[in-house]
């Protein structure tokens, strides 16, 4: 097993009541096309596998199996609110998560999607946000930053780190995908380039 360390956010890492991490696929027990730190039980790995990878993170965050909150993502634009640490909540449909129980980890397995954290450093509230372009078009940052307002943050203690996702030159749209961003908002046409 290698020992690799997860990415971190200067910004995060700069806060002392927070432990942050963005983990890569290195440092885990799974092998083949699942190796090495699969954390994904919508994959075909074993399971063993999974439990030991997620225990991995887990280790790293010196907190049990059990504090471990992720979510089935959907792509969409629904938001979950951990308000009991004894929920299971990996069954549930949804693409954010928020808590303000202290010890709890908050987990976004992503591939091509964008992982994004935020941390209100005053109420002490943490969210971890699966940002794929419908959950970005359907408003999951808004929503995530509406319901932690409604949870005591104030918008301006909010710190935000968007981890590893796939590059603005790496990923191709079609024709259709566009005109919906555009039709929405024509300044969205600044995230796109067309390629002869």
């Amino acid at each position: 097993m290698r020992n690799d360390k997860p990415i971190y956010s200067r910004i995060l890492a700069e806060q002392n009541k927070i432990k942050h991490g963005f983990f890569t696929r290195k440092g885990g027990v799974s092998s083949g096309e699942f190796s090495t730190l699969n954390c994904s039980f919508r994959s075909k790995d074993k399971n063993e596998n999974i439990f030991r990878n997620r225990e991995i993170v887990c280790l790293y965050h010196d907190q049990k199996l059990g504090n471990l909150k992720t979510i089935n993502q959907t792509h969409s634009n629904i938001v979950l609110v951990i308000e009991d640490p004894s929920i299971d909540s990996s069954a549930i449909q949804a693409d954010s998560l928020i808590t303000k129980i202290p010890n709890i980890i908050l987990g976004i397995l992503t591939a091509d999607c964008a992982p994004l954290l935020l941390y209100d450093y005053k109420s002490k509230i943490i969210a971890a946000i699966h940002i794929g372009r419908r959950g970005a078009k359907n408003k999951i940052i808004m929503n995530t930053i509406n319901q932690m307002v409604s949870m005591g943050t104030n918008t301006s203690n909010i710190l935000a780190a968007i981890g590893p996702c796939i590059g603005y030159n790496s990923y191709e749209v079609g024709e259709e995908l566009l005109q919906e961003f555009i039709s929405e908002n024509s300044k969205f046409i600044k995230y796109f380039k067309k390629y002869n």
